[in-house]
């Protein structure tokens, strides 16, 4: 058989970017420049070590100290093996084997998990808790007590690819369920390449967070393929589906308001002696506004036989160099250049251009490479070679894309004219929601400043940052803003940014019944249609407060007055939920849902007094299993 440098320079010469084992680096979300990484290379930074037992493993694994830990062999025990940041795990030759022995790691970054076999592992095969910037690689999981592959309590940025899950009922997830708030806004996963075989459920199942499911095989799935639900968003795209059951499941509800529906998107896939579902619901985010992945999708007609071949453990993957910036990174900053070692190299030959076919070769001793080449708003290949006394070992062919010179990408996009205000800032409580934009090439910071009039002054500066990203005290409902960001260069020198625009507009309030539906929701507030065998609600439909903060507000049109107000809650059985009402930023009541009678009840207020245009706003907080459910709000004129 060709070797793999071999197989690399046939690639090249056919022009093409792909290994035959798949990318030698992680591509999708764990390349993501966010949360300080701008990407994923495990220990690839640090020492590298070879283990032939489970003690040594387990003591490099959950060292402070960065490694790549090299397995040799294969090993039976129990239990969980802890692993801590910056790690990568990989088995050496043509794999290793862990027996009823699984992996796990709690609050930890930057981890590399690849060329093991894992196997009746206990609870899980690989278990990652609170973890960001992850990638699973050419594993083989089977047969463990409870999941195989879990990313849960709010991980965030993994890729999991050219991977055998099998022989398994709860196969992956990337969620915690739909009672745990940590999880949203994260659980950014893609899944590209993967062997879904003789499974059950769970292939993946997806909460919150974006998902991104491409090239995978599928074959002898009995419940469900793609699961989703709870706000998660879903790009399934050139997959295989060969005699499996549901390819695309929808996991709870079909309302598209409702707190537990997921936004689906799926072409390119090839339905092969399939049943059940597979129409998505057309909707979902772009990966191309977080990573690019073009020179990795391929037709779904050539999945099967290259999943099936190249898919799990596979000889020569401990030798591989990952990239820093990630592979198919977008909006990177003046950095250098950084890949991992090899622990052999004498010196490096690293190939860069804006071609694959024109690349200039620049000679270094070290992994790392200064950026001043480099020009912003620019897409670049590169690769490297690590010249050692046995021969050269090549890297693959990787790609970024450097940001531009000045800020873009504004949130909320300019002249957006019902940009939210409020975010949620942790399970308690509503924070203010924040204005963000990519990051400037070559940035050190940013003056931020917000006004409401287009003629930005002096007077409207808000801030220095370092991160992208600005939260403003207060943001005036019904009222257009304007901002800019300048960039600071590290010279001193100044670049005014481009003026963006939004208004933070509000549905009106008029005197009488006002069908909390037709309000701006903000937070983990949703729209459900009604469950008679509870109450009936008015129009048939009412706001639910899912686990967690949210709030529903409008604008008063009415005249300047003193009003009553009513708001109709329903009180569930399950806990408790706090409520407040505002005006403006004035609380002018507060009452708990705590009587657990399953009953629909009104709060009355008096005496309110409101002007045209005040803010009209009701915040929630949910304790345990209760939901805030709200009907409607009756305003009625005193006097």
């Amino acid at each position: 058989m060709m070797n793999r440098s071999g197989l690399w320079l046939m690639s090249l010469l056919l022009g093409t970017s792909l290994a035959v084992y798949g990318e030698g680096s992680p591509i999708g979300w764990a390349s993501v420049n966010d949360l300080g990484l701008t990407g994923t290379v495990g220990g690839g930074l640090g020492k590298t070590v070879r283990v032939d037992n489970l003690e040594d493993l387990a003591s490099y694994a959950g060292a402070e100290q960065p490694y790549v830990i090299i397995v040799d062999g294969s090993f039976e025990g129990t239990g969980m093996i802890r692993v801590a940041s910056n790690k990568t795990i990989v088995g050496g030759g043509a794999g290793a084997v862990l027996d009823r022995v699984g992996l796990e790691a709690s609050r930890a970054e930057n981890i590399i998990i690849r060329n093991l076999t894992i196997k009746r592992a206990g609870p899980d095969a690989i278990a990652m808790r609170t973890c960001h910037h992850v990638w699973i690689d050419h594993c083989d999981l089977s047969d463990s007590s409870d999941g195989l592959l879990d990313l849960t309590l709010a991980s965030d940025y993994a890729t999991v690819s050219w991977t055998r899950l099998h022989d398994h009922n709860k196969v992956s997830l990337a969620n915690s369920g739909t009672a745990h708030f940590e999880d949203y806004g994260k659980e950014n996963t893609t899944y590209h390449h993967n062997w879904w075989y003789d499974g059950v459920q769970r292939n993946p199942r997806v909460g919150y967070g974006k998902g991104h499911v491409f090239n995978n095989y599928y074959s002898g799935i009995t419940s469900y393929c793609v699961g989703y639900h709870t706000q998660a968003s879903m790009r399934v795209e050139n997959n295989y589906f060969y005699r499996s059951a549901e390819p695309l499941h929808q996991m709870y509800i079909d309302v598209p308001t409702a707190a537990n529906f997921a936004e689906s998107w799926a072409s390119g896939n090839i339905f092969d002696e399939t049943t059940g579902n597979q129409q998505a619901t057309g909707h979902s985010f772009d990966p191309t506004d977080y990573y690019d992945y073009d020179f990795a999708l391929e037709p779904a007609a050539g999945i099967p036989q290259r999943v099936k071949e190249y898919s799990g453990p596979q000889p020569g993957l401990e030798d591989d160099i990952f990239p820093l910036p990630g592979n198919g990174a977008i909006d990177v900053t003046a950095q250098p250049l950084c890949w991992t070692r090899t622990g052999k190299e004498q010196y490096w030959n690293v190939y860069i251009g804006t071609s694959p076919k024109k690349m200039k070769l620049y000679k270094v001793l070290e992994n790392e490479m200064d950026a001043k080449m480099l020009r912003p708003g620019t897409k670049y290949y590169w690769r490297v070679e690590a010249v050692t006394a046995e021969g050269i070992v090549k890297s693959d062919l990787w790609q970024f894309r450097t940001a531009a010179v000045l800020a873009s990408k504004p949130a909320p996009a300019d002249k957006e004219s019902r940009a939210k205000r409020f975010a949620v800032a942790s399970r308690q409580q509503m924070g203010q929601g924040a204005l963000t934009w990519a990051p400037a090439y070559q940035a050190t910071g940013y003056q931020v400043y917000l006004g409401k009039h287009k003629k930005l002054t002096e007077s409207d500066w808000q801030a220095k940052v370092i991160e992208p990203r600005f939260a403003p005290q207060w943001l005036d409902a019904c009222q257009d803003y304007y901002w800019r960001v300048d960039v600071l260069l590290s010279d001193g020198k100044v670049l005014k940014g481009k003026t963006w625009t939004f208004r933070a507009g509000l549905p009106a309030l008029t005197a009488g019944r006002n069908e909390t539906e037709d309000m701006q929701l903000e937070g983990n507030a949703f729209i459900d249609l009604q469950d008679p065998r509870k109450f009936t609600a008015s129009g048939g439909k009412y706001v639910v407060g899912e686990v967690g903060p949210g709030l529903w507000c409008g604008v008063w049109q009415g005249p300047a007055s003193n009003c009553q107000i009513k708001v109709a809650y329903y009180d569930e059985n399950d806990g408790r939920c706090n409520y407040a009402l505002y005006v403006n930023r004035r609380q002018v009541g507060r009452w708990t849902a705590d009587a657990d009678d399953e009953s629909l009840k009104e709060y009355t207020l008096s005496g309110v007094a409101l002007k045209p245009g005040d803010e009209i706003r009701l915040e929630f907080a949910t304790q345990r299993g209760e939901l805030g459910k709200t009907d409607y709000i009756d305003i009625q004129i005193e006097n």
